[in-house]
């Protein structure tokens, strides 16, 4: 919204969406809306396509077809509790799975930024305050864009709740005090942000998710919570977005790898350079892209503030057990009875 208002202001009405995962699309689709001209590039293929190959899309493509909006779920990493983890390998119970030695000046400096977050508790409370304040109205804008636009959401396995289950009693319980945050435990985290939260104690769970029956049996799970939340097959999501978008009369460019802004003799963006030698022009340029072209971003403020430090994505089999998955975590909301 404070894009438009800037963008409507100036009377200019061609806009160029660099990066079209879910932010860029739904950049890309306020802006059809408002009734600018809207080309879109991403370096990754067309995900529409009946065949691409997922190795070259972006993270909205490649990291699992399953999204969710709830208020705590970018919270911030850097929990007292998450101490030291950062410089301990995964085979002593940590995250840094690149030799230290090999870590760029910015990237050191990233990680103990990170490492001095963990002992000042006072930061991420206020952090995790403005952030939550952010996904709860970002999910007022969700439920916004469901009630004007059902057709983008249609055959994407939307659900509008979630459950979150405990294994560990001191990450439910409302007495650990091991944490140094205002939240005493995990729970206490989500009632705190989350305008609707219900608690279930362990028969709940049970009586309610039957699909944990032999977690109950082996004394497994100490308890659960539900909370209001969307939930959908975001490669799906995306699919029908671009599908519906292309039918307003945005253009989209595929393999298109931007490297470099062009600016004028007044320092302003004058156009926009690909690997394949074109320069790209319009009114505006909106950038959503990931932490691997940061370089696009030199000689602005964003310059060096992006970085890739923690991302990793792997995916573990589970035979058999998918569909239990899909129905422990995301459900359509219901009244629960004990």
């Amino acid at each position: 919204y404070i894009i438009l208002k800037y963008m409507n202001q100036n009377k200019q009405n061609s806009v160029i969406v660099v990066g079209t995962g879910a932010v860029g699309l739904m950049t890309a689709y306020y802006l059809n809306k408002a009734g600018f001209q809207v080309t879109c590039c991403d370096f990754g293929p067309d995900p529409t396509a009946l065949h691409y190959d997922e190795r070259m899309a972006s993270t909205t493509y490649r990291s699992g077809n399953a999204r969710h909006v709830t208020a705590t779920e970018t919270s911030s990493l850097a929990s007292s509790s998450r101490k030291g983890l950062i410089y301990k390998s995964p085979s002593k119970g940590g995250w840094m799975s690149k030799n230290i030695k090999e870590l760029t000046p910015l990237e050191r400096k990233w990680v103990d930024d990170f490492e001095y977050f963990t002992g000042h508790p006072e930061i991420i409370d206020k952090y995790n305050d403005d952030i939550c304040a952010i996904n709860n109205n970002g999910k007022k804008l969700w439920h916004e864009l469901l009630d004007e636009n059902k057709k983008i959401f249609k055959n994407c396995g939307l659900q509008l709740g979630v459950g979150i289950f405990f294994l560990n009693r001191k990450h439910f319980m409302k007495e650990n005090v091991d944490s140094m945050e205002r939240a005493k435990s995990e729970a206490d985290f989500e009632d705190l942000y989350n305008p609707k939260v219900q608690r279930l104690n362990l028969e709940e769970v049970r009586k309610a998710y039957p699909v944990f029956e032999d977690a109950f049996n082996n004394d497994l799970l100490v308890g659960g919570l539900t909370e209001d939340c969307i939930t959908v097959n975001s490669i799906d999501f995306c699919a029908n977005t671009i599908n519906y978008l292309r039918s307003k009369g945005v253009v989209f460019r595929w393999g298109e790898f931007i490297f470099e802004m062009k600016r004028n003799g007044n320092g302003e963006v004058s156009s926009l350079t690909t690997a394949k030698g074109e320069a790209l022009t319009a009114d505006h340029y909106i950038f959503s892209t990931g932490w691997l072209t940061h370089g696009i971003f030199k000689d602005t403020k964003s310059e060096d503030k992006i970085m890739g430090v923690l991302g990793c994505w792997i995916a573990i089999p589970n035979p058999g057990l998918e569909a239990e998955t899909l129905v422990a975590h995301a459900f359509d909301p219901k009244p629960f009875i004990p």
